[in-house]
């Protein structure tokens, strides 16, 4: 029988890594990411997400439809918790806040933003190579809120895109050599 450090440690660990996988996972919906979305899940995993139930390759699918229209997209997850009925299984509950801007359609500059605020169920397990990743999901719904907005940002600074053109990528791709200044400067790629 382990020790109950051991175990401790044990959840310790596997509440860091289902944490990081659901972090990884809002970046790379929000970022259009799909390969990275895909690699959260196991590849028999099933998602209960609102209207669409399935696979992970029909949620993508179902993703890119949804997120074509968008112009903005951040998810917010918090309050996670994990359970572990079993070393390799983690229950995990987590909330999510999703604002969701649509691309502007009007002269007038009005967009449409939709707020979701949800919470996760997700089971998840461990892959062969140990790493955690969500087996299944089921989003539940608690508020869903649609309104008018004014994209008011300042044309200065740097701007956040839904693809390979966020800045993100460059501060990934250039590691430990990165700078800010590279953006003031005008060095961007």
């Amino acid at each position: 029988m382990p020790r109950e450090d051991q175990v401790e440690r044990s959840r310790v660990d596997v509440t860091t890594a289902v944490t990081d996988c659901l972090y990884r996972y809002a970046r790379a919906v929000d970022r259009c990411d799909w390969d990275s979305v895909r690699a959260c899940y196991h590849d028999n995993a099933f998602d209960h997400h609102g209207a669409y139930q399935g696979g992970v390759d029909g949620l993508i699918e179902d993703m890119k439809i949804r997120h074509a229209q968008l112009d903005s997209s951040v998810h917010f997850i918090t309050n996670v918790l994990v359970d572990l009925p079993d070393p390799y299984v983690a229950l995990v509950e987590s909330y999510c806040l999703c604002y969701l801007r649509r691309r502007r359609q009007e002269v007038s500059g009005a967009q449409q933003l939709t707020t979701v605020k949800c919470r996760y169920l997700d089971k998840f397990t461990p892959d062969a190579r140990g790493r955690w990743r969500i087996a299944s999901r089921m989003v539940v719904l608690d508020e869903v809120c649609v309104g008018e907005v004014q994209d008011s940002r300042p044309q200065a600074g740097a701007r956040s895109e839904r693809d390979q053109k966020d800045p993100l990528w460059t501060f990934l791709d250039r590691g430990a050599d990165w700078n800010s200044e590279d953006y003031a400067s005008g060095v961007e790629a």
